[in-house]
């Protein structure tokens, strides 16, 4: 008998990647946490559902030929097949870049998993817009953005298609519960799981516009892994620079489509609404507390180096 799947699909911004790291390598016997390559699965479902000219340009320093997208993706395919051979009667697979395929992509994917599992059942998050908005331009400055760019959330072009599947669909929305608990107690993990590493370091209001003032004269550091470590060194070491309160944008600024929000309100039974947000409305107001940072900065750089140096005893 083919097993039952919990398809976890994100959406961006609520907590993909906790899930993720406490579940990696779960396995009690009755449901596991499928292996199948890196334990964020969008590896896997981008390299087995994807065009090879798209994987290619998407992630060229993962796949620089043709045959290396080929070679992996039979590599993975493979690991999969062999996790589900294990005979486990769930397994979960937690993967957001589902909630970006295009329909032709994504039909790919119905058709494989499909033949794979008796019962799919797919989780999503709904974050709400204005808070979406924010999450995501800190995290958009923690991987390169320069300029005042705004990312909108999408609701019903990115969730319309997966109401063409034979799967059972839970939306639910991010921010009432804890991310994982909420998930393990739906996908029936009574276990506890593994302690959750903080890769996704949050930061203060004036480390995010200090960093991204540097990000308008700095390479891409997505452009090289040498670039992107450094990267995560700063962070860790400025994050907590000046105020502990988080960089906030003005919702004056946000175009937001409150027909999309209506939409989710309607079909899916979520309600979206939250409290005004203030706070910055241009990159003139970012650059001026990426002043203040850098004048904090210069402070914390003096005081440390004016500090005398410990007398060391002599044996």
């Amino acid at each position: 008998m083919k097993p039952k799947l919990i398809l976890h699909i994100g959406m961006p911004k609520t907590g993909s990647r906790a899930i993720q790291e406490a579940l990696n390598g779960y396995d009690d016997g009755r449901i596991a946490y499928l292996d199948a390559g890196p334990i964020n699965h969008s590896v896997f479902i981008q390299s087995m559902f994807m065009p090879i000219e798209q994987c290619m340009k998407n992630v060229p320093m993962r796949y620089p030929n043709a045959s290396s997208v080929k070679k992996y993706r039979r590599q993975l395919n493979d690991r999969a097949l062999k996790s589900i051979g294990r005979g486990r009667n769930k397994y979960i697979l937690s993967a957001e870049i589902l909630y970006h395929l295009n329909p032709q992509n994504f039909g790919r994917c119905i058709d494989y998993f499909d033949n794979l599992f008796s019962d799919i059942e797919v989780v999503g998050y709904v974050r709400s817009p204005k808070s979406y908005i924010n999450s995501a331009f800190q995290q958009r400055v923690k991987t390169g953005l320069g300029r005042f760019s705004l990312e909108l959330p999408s609701y019903t072009s990115k969730i319309t298609k997966f109401f063409s599947t034979r799967w059972h669909l839970n939306f639910r929305k991010y921010g009432d519960v804890d991310i994982v608990d909420d998930f393990c107690s739906f996908a029936g993990i009574k276990d506890s799981v593994r302690e959750i590493r903080e890769n996704n370091q949050s930061m203060s209001a004036h480390a995010t516009a200090l960093l991204y003032k540097m990000n308008k004269t700095s390479p891409n550091p997505v452009s090289s892994p040498a670039l992107f470590q450094e990267r995560a060194h700063l962070i860790k070491k400025i994050s907590r620079l000046g105020s502990s309160l988080p960089l906030k944008i003005d919702e004056s600024v946000m175009t937001i489509d409150y027909r999309e929000v209506d939409w989710v309100q309607k079909r899916l039974n979520i309600d979206l609404s939250e409290p005004p947000i203030h706070g910055i409305k241009s990159e003139g107001e970012i650059l001026g507390l990426a002043d203040e940072a850098e004048a904090l900065l210069k402070e914390l750089t003096g005081a440390a180096s004016s500090r005398p140096c410990p007398v060391q005893s002599r044996s």
